[in-house]
């Protein structure tokens, strides 16, 4: 619930205070998305702003909090892969950094276009769980993983810019887009089964591409 008392938060403090025509251009952007805090991920993203174009970089990281036992499975169809559930997943750690730039299509800084260019990695080391599902397979054994990720989004957006007696402006953002994706992985099983097949050691490894929708809210800070 923290992302939605947030939001709440920051329209609270708006409703009075939106700009109606002109807007003050900030030199910096200091965003976060609350929602990925549901799934244990925290991020921190700081942006540059050169009138109608920005430059910035993210960091997010998020920590495991499960060291043994069933790694649940939460999506089903085309999606329903074990390697991509790794927000779901509690056994990982994972490790994100990120760089964009926005292209806002009116001098007013409201409308814009966002390139997003990432690299994720996903790990978790000797940790004895079990995963079993239809779709996806199974496993049980110590596992040691690793998945690399690399990707492109490309986002259409609308900032909301509010006016405070402060030099922190808050910041709203709305967006949405497409992506692809490339991943890798390494999963390695030792003294356990994959599928119905025991092994004493077992190394899985492979590599694709996945597209993707986008869509989210940033909220911070412009100063």
């Amino acid at each position: 619930m923290n992302q939605f008392f947030l939001i709440g938060m920051f329209l609270v403090l708006s409703t009075h205070s939106l700009l109606a025509q002109e807007i003050k251009i900030i030199k910096y952007r200091i965003m976060t998305i609350p929602t990925q805090f549901v799934v244990n991920d925290y991020n921190l993203g700081v942006e540059r702003v050169f009138k109608r174009n920005t430059l910035g970089f993210q960091l997010g990281f998020r920590p495991a909090t499960q060291f043994s036992g069933e790694a649940k499975s939460i999506i089903y169809g085309l999606y329903g892969d074990y390697s991509n559930q790794n927000f779901a997943n509690k056994l990982y750690n994972g490790f994100t950094f990120a760089l964009n730039s926005k292209y806002y299509l009116t001098s007013q800084n409201k409308f814009y276009v966002e390139a997003v260019i990432f690299y994720r990695y996903w790990w978790f080391n000797n940790k004895n769980c079990y995963f079993n599902s239809v779709e996806a397979g199974s496993f049980s054994g110590t596992r040691t993983e690793s998945q690399n990720v690399f990707g492109l989004k490309l986002l259409f957006g609308r900032s909301f810019q509010f006016r405070t007696a402060f030099k922190l402006k808050p910041i709203f953002d709305l967006y949405c887009g497409i992506g692809v994706r490339y991943k890798s992985y390494v999963f390695d099983t030792y003294n356990g089964t994959v599928g119905y097949t025991y092994y004493t050691y077992n190394q899985e490894a492979y590599q694709y591409w996945v597209p993707s929708l986008q869509g989210g809210i940033k909220i911070g800070f412009g100063l």
